[in-house]
């Protein structure tokens, strides 16, 4: 019966065109080997997370291989979670490193960054608490706020200032948020991973600081899709615009322009010593093993010197140019303003689009609902350090002989 159910579910969801897969992509290519991830073969990536480069780097791999080699530590499992035979001196050390680099007092490392939100959210608001969320925050954090005991839990129009204040306004209305004894928690990515717009810190915390005067307002950043692209030496977004110390939580993961896997919790030591005893998906995982670990760190050796600057910046300029020649064809990007390495091209039909695409070699992520709100799919461009701009004009040349100068 219940294989009926199911089956009958996937149909469902395959009718309405949103039934997923895990096929190898591109699926017509072996794309192992490859030296540059910009390049799978004859395709050209303008749909991985890989912002920076990182997963083939050649020299970055080198030194990984030799720290390992010189590593003395078990290298295949953890054993346990940290609470039991999973903690080492290389987790503690890697963790205070991390704080120091973002700028905070201390880090508790998660298995993924989808842990790592719904570890924060679902255990530290309080019943009498309040989470206000950005509307288009990730799921991650919707899951955390959903299961967490917080008394109100309210949403405000995506990267809108103005209706946070509203809302924060409103709230002083309730004694406890007037006295500061109820904690009002602010959730907002620093940059959106399908709109590819960033939002507007600044105003946030002034916001936060305005309305919540008695120190009861605590800004939470995802900054998933941040992480090595910006600040002084790759810290993220809270450090280019000098919040570090503005922020409650920080929130880091290593899948993306890191190019490698799990999250960290940039946070008070307080906090920090609450997320061991009572987030529990970092209490009943089994912790990174130490192949993970010096991964991490060697991502953060790079990032120390300095090497992921100019790299990040190659992608921005892509991205610029990338940006520009769709706008001067008439065609509606989810970000119409400053562009970021992620420009969401608004059409009907993405699917069709992406698939043709593919055919002229370029690799490209059609975005539809569920994931991104209705009438708003979208084919997703992710820019790359390694990517140059002479494949973005290529690419704005295919999209406009299939599509047209515009969208209709």
């Amino acid at each position: 019966m219940i294989l009926e159910q199911i089956q009958s579910q996937i149909e469902k969801e395959e009718n309405r065109g949103l039934l997923r897969r895990i096929d190898e992509y591109p699926a017509t290519q072996d794309i192992r080997g490859s030296s540059n991830r910009t390049s799978f073969g004859n395709f050209t990536d303008f749909y991985s997370n890989d912002y920076l480069g990182l997963t083939t780097d050649a020299d970055l791999q080198t030194k990984y291989l030799d720290a390992l080699n010189k590593l003395d530590a078990p290298l295949l499992g953890a054993s346990g979670v940290r609470t039991t035979s999973g903690n080492t001196a290389f987790h503690n050390v890697l963790e205070r490193r991390i704080a120091k680099f973002h700028g905070g007092e201390s880090a508790l490392l998660f298995n993924s960054g989808f842990d790592a939100n719904y570890g924060v959210f679902s255990s530290v608001p309080r019943a009498e608490d309040i989470v206000l969320f950005d509307d288009l925050v990730h799921t991650s954090v919707r899951e955390g706020i959903k299961a967490s005991r917080a008394s109100r839990k309210i949403a405000f129009k995506h990267n809108d200032s103005a209706d946070a204040a509203r809302i924060l306004k409103e709230l002083v209305n309730i004694e406890g948020v007037a006295k500061g004894s109820t904690n009002v928690f602010l959730s907002v990515e620093t940059l959106y991973s399908m709109d590819g717009d960033m939002a507007p810190l600044a105003l946030l915390a002034a916001k936060l600081k305005e309305h919540l005067p008695k120190g009861n307002g605590y800004l939470i950043l995802d900054e998933a899709h941040a992480t090595g692209m910006f600040g002084t030496k790759s810290q993220g977004v809270a450090n280019l615009l000098g919040l570090e110390q503005s922020c409650f939580i920080q929130m880091h993961t290593y899948s993306k322009a890191p190019g490698t896997c799990g999250a960290a919790v940039i946070c008070p030591k307080l906090v920090r010593t609450y997320l061991i005893n009572f987030a529990k998906s970092f209490r009943y995982s089994t912790s990174q093993p130490a192949i993970n670990l010096l991964a991490i760190s060697t991502v953060y050796d790079f990032f120390e010197s300095g090497a992921a600057v100019p790299r990040a910046a190659r992608a921005f300029q892509v991205a610029r140019t990338l940006h520009r020649l769709l706008r001067e064809r008439g065609y509606t990007l989810t970000n119409m303003g400053n562009p970021t390495y992620i420009i969401g091209l608004l059409l009907k039909e993405p699917r069709a689009l992406a698939a043709k695409l593919e055919l002229r070699g370029f690799i490209v992520t059609p975005v539809t609902f569920p994931v991104v709100p209705r009438n708003a799919d979208r084919l997703r461009i992710c820019i790359h350090a390694n990517n140059t701009i002479v494949q973005a004009k290529e690419l704005v040349q295919c999209i406009e002989d299939i599509q047209g100068k515009a969208h209709l």
